[in-house]
This record gives C-alpha cells, sequence and structure tokens, in this order.
C-alpha cells in the first residue's frame, strides 16, 4: 500500500488483515495448538433467590442483563426477541436443568487481537514482530517465524492461566472460592520457546512444543504444569519433520519441498501403533477376508502415494483415529473399524489391495482427481467413504508459500 503495508499470505473469511505469511522482512506461520484455556464452574444459588450465589462466604448477585435477538420470520418481517444473560465473577452463566454454571476462559477482556496481527504484519525486524507478540492479544496457536537476517523462533503463543495447585482442573470447579478463579498468566518470556537452535531448524505440526527441534535447545516440560494442558504427544507429520529435516544438515529447496510433501508414515506413528495392535489380534479372526486383510497390513510400506496397492486399507480402518490417543481406542473399536473396511473395499471393489489413487480423491463439482497423502501424512489430506467406493477429501493441505 501506499503507507508501506507489504504483506503477502492467508486469512479467514472476513479477516480485515493478513494472519499468515509474510512481508518483505520476515514472515510466520501458525499452528492450532491445544492449552488448556477454559474453566468450568458450579455455583452454589441461593435456595430462595435464583439470582444470588455463593462466593467466598458471601451472596453475590448475579449480573443480569436483557439481550435482543432479532429473528427473521417471513418476508421482510422479523421479531426481535429479549433473552436473560448472566454473568458472575468467573464469567458467563448458564443455568442447566440440574444445576447453575459460570465459564472464564483466558483473555476474555482483551480484543485487541486484530491489532496484534496489524503490527505484527507491519514488523520490519524481529523486534518490532517480538514487540506485537508481548501483547498476547491473541490467546494461542504455534506460532513458527524466520526473517532475512537469519532468526528462526518457535512459539508456543498461548494466555496459560497461573491456576492454584490442589484441585482438578480437567473437571467441574467448586464457585464458591475465589481460590479457584485465577486472574494472571504466564508471561510472554516464559513461554515454551526455541530461539536459533544449534540446530538451524525448528518445526510444528500440531505436536509437543517440548519436541521442537534436535539437540538440546528444546523447552524443558519440567517447568510447566500439567495444568497449562500443553500437548505431549507427537503427531506423524512431527516425526517426520524430526526424521527428515532434523536429520539432514544441507537441504536444498528442491529437498525441503520434498520433505514438506513427504507420504509416509513413521515407524512411531499412531498408525504404525494400531496397524501393528491389529496384527497382533488377528488370532481371532476366523474369516477369510479379515485374515487376507491382515496379510495387507503385514506387507504395507507406510507410504501413501498414488499407486500404492495396500495403503488404502488401513487408511479407511484407522484412519479416523490419527487424533486419538491409542490408549482411547479399545480392542473392538479397532476390530470394528478393521472390518467395515475390509468390507467397504470388498463391497466396491472385490479385492483388498486398491490402488490408493483410485480410493482417495480430490472432488469439486465435477471435477474428480486422485490425490496422494492421507490423515496426518506431512501431505495431509483427509476424506469421507463415499457410497460410490471412494474417499472424498475434506480437510488438510490448503494453503502453502516457499519462501
Amino acid at each position: 500500500s501506499e503507507e508501506g503495508w507489504n504483506m503477502a499470505g492467508g486469512l479467514f473469511p472476513g479477516s480485515p488483515i493478513v494472519l499468515v505469511g509474510h512481508n518483505e522482512n520476515l514472515g510466520w506461520g501458525h499452528t492450532v495448538n491445544a492449552p488448556d484455556l477454559v474453566d468450568i464452574y458450579e455455583l452454589e444459588i441461593h435456595p430462595d433467590d435464583s439470582y444470588l450465589y455463593k462466593y467466598d462466604g458471601e451472596w453475590k448477585r448475579l449480573k443480569v442483563k436483557k439481550v435482543p435477538i432479532k429473528v427473521k420470520l417471513f418476508g421482510p418481517f422479523s421479531w426481535t426477541f429479549k433473552r436473560e444473560a448472566l454473568w458472575s465473577v468467573h464469567g458467563p452463566v448458564l443455568r442447566g436443568k440440574h444445576a447453575t454454571y459460570a465459564m472464564r476462559y483466558a483473555n476474555y477482556e482483551d480484543i485487541r487481537v486484530i491489532e496484534q496481527w496489524y503490527r505484527m504484519n507491519k514488523a520490519a525486524n524481529f523486534e518490532e514482530w517480538q514487540s506485537a507478540m508481548q501483547m498476547m492479544a491473541i490467546p494461542m496457536f504455534g506460532t513458527g517465524y524466520a526473517d532475512k537476517d537469519g532468526n528462526i523462533l518457535y512459539l508456543y503463543n498461548a494466555k496459560l492461566p497461573l491456576r492454584s495447585d490442589g484441585y482438578d482442573w480437567q473437571g467441574v470447579l467448586p464457585g464458591y472460592s475465589s481460590k479457584v478463579v485465577w486472574t494472571e498468566y504466564l508471561p510472554y518470556e516464559d513461554l515454551p520457546q526455541v530461539l536459533n537452535p544449534p540446530s538451524g531448524f525448528i518445526q510444528n505440526c500440531n505436536n509437543s512444543p517440548f519436541i521442537t527441534t534436535t539437540g538440546n535447545a528444546n523447552p524443558n516440560k519440567e517447568k510447566y504444569p500439567d495444568s497449562f494442558g500443553i500437548e505431549s504427544r507427537m503427531s506423524n507429520r512431527a516425526l517426520r519433520a524430526m526424521e527428515l529435516f532434523g536429520k539432514d544438515q544441507s537441504i536444498t529447496a528442491e529437498e525441503f519441498e520434498r520433505y514438506k510433501f513427504d507420504m509416509r508414515y513413521s515407524v512411531d506413528s499412531y498408525m504404525s501403533l494400531f496397524v501393528d495392535r491389529l496384527i497382533s489380534l488377528s488370532d481371532r479372526f476366523d474369516d477369510d477376508q479379515l485374515k487376507e486383510g491382515v496379510n495387507v497390513l503385514k506387507t504395507w510400506d507406510k507410504n501413501t502415494d498414488l499407486e500404492n496397492k495396500n495403503a488404502s486399507l488401513p487408511i479407511i480402518s484407522f484412519g479416523w483415529f490419527m487424533e486419538t490417543d491409542p490408549d482411547d481406542v479399545s480392542d473392538e473399536n479397532l476390530i470394528e473399524s478393521f472390518t467395515y473396511a475390509v468390507k467397504y473395499l470388498y463391497n466396491h471393489y472385490g479385492k483388498l489391495n486398491v490402488i490408493w489413487g483410485k480410493v482417495n480423491r480430490l472432488v469439486r463439482g465435477s471435477v474428480n482427481l486422485a490425490v496422494g497423502g492421507g490423515p496426518d501424512i506431512s501431505r495431509a489430506i483427509y476424506g469421507i467413504p463415499t457410497e460410490e467406493g471412494y474417499l472424498k477429501g475434506y480437510a488438510g493441505d490448503a494453503f502453502h508459500m516457499l519462501v
């Protein structure tokens, strides 16, 4: 622009600014992280007055506001309904059938999110960009940064509440005590972050910030209590990034692009764990088709290239579980999903070793294209089984910039 706004990148519909991308000096990307930013409280309501709740031994009155909600009826006609909105010292209040709850979420009072992204857009160097990040108006998103001066950074960006010990922060909290109503956050400088590591690279693929790079430059997990809710899992994409970028000391542009579009599951991935586990359960099978399916799993090379003949069965079987801790998937669930996949392929193709490109499809209108990759693959694509016998992609890689 004439005022010097020179930014290229991506945004969500409706955003007045670029959210990820680069200007002439620096650039950044975001990944979705999952810190614990929300708490739920059960309020003790006065038996004779439903607008009073107990807090630190006293009865306090809920704040009440009538909220107008305009509802379109038909044609040019509409009607404005008014609904009661309640607020406690914790935050917004909801009346349930059996109890009354309040919710508290990090940064609800800060409306400077767009301002922070704007300042990041206009930053000319690392100091200016970091100053924008120190606003901490954006309450989440892992952030990877690089600039023309050679600086690189991974920041586990999050507005992490400083919570008291001795409470189950994963459950419903007692609303009668100020001891569970947090008011302070972990400072920016104490967030998990990796700046200019000796390894020369950082990565994040919705994984634990405590495994961001190789070597000893990773954040120390012991400094962060469980109440922060910081992730501990390693996605397959993160595992493969560590195995590819982490082991290559001199990466060309061509290698970088190839690593980005890697199509293999790591031997340490959830997919590999599910495959091995199903094979270990196969002595239960009497059905010949299921036994054949086990042999397909045993011969699969964990690749998801277009011509792969063994990828269809395991991905239809276990692709659903890529975001689920294996301990939360029962043997029965695993066998049920595997059986479904076997029957699905036999019903539509009469065989199990179906070329992956025939099954994994990108469909838009009349265009129906074969595509490689799969769930939690670096070349990410997630598909839903259709009645036509293929997976219709609905999510995955959408915006790329190699700068």
